[in-house]
């Protein structure tokens, strides 16, 4: 684990770029789909806020969540971009890309075998969410939050080899950001607590290093809990009525995101294909046959925990990607929402937990994982090209609004009224509603409303029935 040289720095661009390119690949699909209600969330909270930028960061969004640093990263881009979802989707694929090269950086810092690096950074590069996170429009804060994640990480080891304070302040910076973006922000720095034991504790004087690194450790733990006391008191404690993000333990539901996260790892799909994606090979090959892609899967965890078993003499170092699955995997089993992106670090721990388990693998074993990574790339294409998640539905019939924007952008309206059935007022609201289309026309202050067929419109509206745009 030496410190990364110029050698080192050029592998990171000669292998981000292949990487790069395999993501882009496997997730070109994405790039086609249009906006929906959801891509402009913190804009709709800004504008709920009186368009003031502290108040609207700091506020209680939609009755449940805070998240002052998501907010603050997301909203001035809709002030800089123009309201085209390309532009979108090439933001979200370059920060994408960026995470590939702060893990390839970070395992530099913890696998010292090349070809081990590779297949680490290959695991991540191959994965079939990275569709969902470039067409997804507003799930750019998930790539936000890794990135935080990653960025700590790879300071605070920086720090650990160095004790360099300005490696020290910008682990502290990103720590603060991740703690303030979401909810389970704050977790980040169990994964730099990790990091101690597995790297930094060495035999002798342990009473001494252990206030050594409490002492250096106090901020982060400091800047966590006022997250946890600012968010009481600006927003009070966690909905317990919400339906779906109220955490609460289902062991069914803890089964169902179990069964979720080992089969993404491989670009499996056993769940809903609406919102983890059709099958891959499986699907091609086997007549999308439940029992070959259940088998499939346990054969590549078979591969993983015989990896780890033969990599077990680390076992210092694999604390941390321990640590990291667990980290940001149990938070999931206390919702009901199913997501493939919510195990986009969950992944990132099974890949540098597969990469310092290869660290001293044979030919053999490299050579075994070279050809699972190779399959799980090609799970993932056949999977992405075969896959109609919600969010594809979404922004599909969201795309009624665009005939609509071309006529009434040299003029806009002061109202908008759509007009459908009681039964899809709310799937509308959400696809539609908010500032979308405003923000489309480029008139920020033209109100549009989704009304069901037995409420009257305003005089003065423009009045659009839904049911026959979409004839």
């Amino acid at each position: 684990m030496q410190p990364a040289s110029n050698a080192h720095l050029k592998e990171t661009f000669v292998v981000g770029g292949p990487a790069s390119l395999l993501l882009l690949i496997l997730s070109w699909p994405a790039f086609k789909y249009f906006f929906f209600g959801e891509a402009f969330t913190y804009l709709r909270i800004y504008n709920a806020n009186g368009r003031h930028l502290w108040e609207a960061a700091f506020s209680r969004m939609d009755g449940m969540f805070f998240r002052p640093g998501i907010f603050l990263s997301d909203i001035w881009w809709h002030f800089v971009l123009p309201a085209d979802p390309m532009v979108y989707h090439i933001r979200n694929f370059i920060f994408c890309v960026l995470n590939l090269f702060l893990l390839h950086r970070v395992l530099l810092k913890f696998v010292r075998s090349r070809p081990a690096r590779f297949i680490a950074l290959g695991i991540f590069a191959a994965s079939k969410m990275h569709m969902t996170i470039i067409g997804y429009i507003n799930v750019y804060e998930a790539s936000i939050l890794l990135m935080t994640i990653l960025l700590a990480v790879l300071f605070w080891f920086r720090y650990i080899e160095t004790r360099r304070t300005s490696d020290y302040f910008l682990t502290f910076l990103f720590c603060a950001f991740s703690a303030y973006s979401k909810d389970n922000g704050f977790t980040v720095i169990v994964i730099l607590a990790a990091m101690v034991p597995a790297l930094a504790i060495k035999p002798g004087e342990l009473k001494s290093q252990i206030q050594y690194w409490g002492v250096r450790f106090m901020p982060f733990v400091i800047v966590s809990a006022s997250y946890l006391v600012l968010r009481y008191v600006l927003t009070g404690p966690i909905n317990p009525d919400n339906p779906v993000y109220s955490p609460r333990l289902s062991f069914p539901n803890a089964v169902w995101q179990a069964q979720a996260f080992f089969t993404t790892v491989g670009n499996f799909s056993l769940g809903s294909p609406s919102s983890m994606g059709e099958r891959g090979l499986g699907g091609v090959l086997a007549g999308n046959s439940q029992a070959v892609e259940f088998a499939l899967c346990a054969g590549l965890w078979l591969l993983i925990v015989y990896t780890l078993w033969r990599g077990r003499s680390s076992w210092r170092l694999l604390i941390v990607p321990v640590v990291w699955i667990g980290l940001y995997l149990s938070p999931i089993f206390l919702i009901r929402n199913h997501q493939v992106y919510y195990y986009q670090e969950p992944l990132v721990g099974v890949a540098l937990m597969v990469g310092i388990c290869l660290d001293q693998a044979r030919r053999a074993l490299l050579t075994t994982w070279g050809v699972a990574v190779a399959l799980i790339a090609t799970n993932g294409f056949i999977s992405n090209q075969r896959s109609y998640y919600a969010w594809q539905h979404t922004a599909d019939r969201a795309e009624v609004v665009k005939p609509i924007v071309a006529t009434q952008k040299c003029n806009p309206p002061k109202s908008i009224v759509f007009v459908t059935s009681p039964e899809l007022r709310d799937f509308w609201t959400f696809a539609i509603g908010g500032p979308i289309v405003p923000q489309l026309l480029g008139s920020p202050d033209t109100r549009v409303d989704v009304v069901d067929s037995a409420r009257p419109t305003g005089p003065d509206a423009q009045v659009y029935n839904l049911d026959v745009q979409l004839k």
